[in-house]
């Protein structure tokens, strides 16, 4: 979500600002849901709530325009799945879910990935960035 603000209009509708502390919030939301997990000894995640309390109360809370509202929901409904936490499956090209718990290891594939993320990886056409350039300038 913080890299698609980089598009401008293209990537939302409205200008809201998420920064650091929601992100911290949205990890805190997840850490509980998988200590409660852990507590009742299933490794189910119950991601319906999940998707609710991090897509329409954490990020969404600030959200007003119904676009990005569906935005969203669309995020969260691809991404907050019981599959994007099996190794090996793709995220999107050239972006797998890693195989790896050393943070050593973990951090030598991020320093790999691309300096420029490519606005496919948003949802956006190859022409948002060429947009957003040229009216930033």
């Amino acid at each position: 979500l913080h890299e698609r603000r980089s598009f401008g209009a293209i990537g939302f509708v409205s200008r809201f600002d998420h920064g650091h502390a929601d992100l911290q919030a949205a990890w805190r939301v997840l850490q509980n849901v998988l200590q409660e997990n852990d507590t009742r000894k299933t490794k189910e995640v119950s991601w319906q709530p999940l998707r609710f309390l991090v897509g329409d109360i954490q990020y969404g809370g600030r959200v007003t325009d119904q676009w990005d509202k569906r935005l969203f929901a669309a995020y969260t409904d691809r991404f907050f799945t019981q599959a994007n936490t099996e190794p090996g499956t793709m995220l999107f090209k050239d972006y797998p879910v890693l195989a790896i718990s050393d943070i050593s290891a973990i951090r030598t594939e991020i320093e790999s990935l691309p300096d420029m993320d490519s606005p496919e990886l948003f949802g956006l056409s190859l022409q948002a960035e060429l947009v957003a350039g040229t009216a930033q300038s």
